[in-house]
């Protein structure tokens, strides 16, 4: 058998070996996609709402003297949520006025119409598209549902103790039962 004569140029030599780097380059990146440390998180999308202003009231007695103040609230229109931001105060153990923010999540309709005063026509409060983050809006959702649990614990505890005679609304009893106070047995 005959020895070959051919001997690669240096030129050759450099090519197969950027051959080689790049077929070994593109196995490691096909592995790489693969892995499932590379693995791609995708971010939710934001959740739409509308923003809107509508005037509220604390009290009846609010309404009747036309005392109620602005906020801003948000509707999540896809989910029946609203939810808004209001400023409370609540006295410390020390006595001391105390402001704090608390927000309001519920299932409603839209609550964009309003009236400035009884004998007014409704009027509609314009509404502005916006985007509320995921995560933020999964929390406004959770809240809703818990709000929505917490008013029926109360509506139904409320109604077992009253018809026990545990504890009743006064207020909402007949004239003559409020009237006089019940003696303890």
């Amino acid at each position: 058998m005959k020895k070959s004569s051919f001997r690669p140029t240096r030129p050759a030599l450099a090519a197969a070996l950027l051959c080689a780097v790049c077929f070994a380059g593109m196995s490691a990146l096909s592995w790489a996609e693969e892995s499932p440390a590379t693995t791609v998180i995708q971010v939710p999308e934001p959740v739409r709402a509308l923003r809107y202003r509508i005037k509220i009231y604390d009290s009846e007695l609010a309404v009747l003297h036309n005392s109620g103040h602005w906020i801003r609230e948000l509707y999540f229109p896809d989910q029946g949520v609203v939810c808004n931001v209001v400023v409370d105060i609540e006295a410390t153990e020390k006595g001391e006025l105390h402001r704090y923010h608390r927000m309001h999540a519920f299932y409603s309709p839209i609550r964009n119409k309003y009236r400035l005063q009884f004998h007014e026509k409704e009027r509609t409060a314009p509404t502005k598209e916006v985007l509320i983050p995921y995560a933020r809006a999964q929390q406004i959702f959770e809240l809703a549902e818990l709000t929505r649990r917490l008013r029926q614990a109360e509506r139904t505890l409320g109604a077992a103790a009253s018809a026990s005679g545990l504890l009743r609304a006064e207020a909402w009893d007949e004239p003559k039962a409020a009237a006089a106070p019940e003696k303890e047995k």
